[in-house]
């Protein structure tokens, strides 16, 4: 259970950075 949290948590990392990235590279 332990690994299967920290995997979840590791795509929810991914994915905000990858949002944050996004949203500084085509500014609205």
């Amino acid at each position: 259970m332990a690994l299967h949290k920290t995997v979840a948590l590791s795509a929810v990392a991914a994915g905000i950075m990858l949002s944050l990235g996004a949203a500084q590279a085509t500014p609205l």
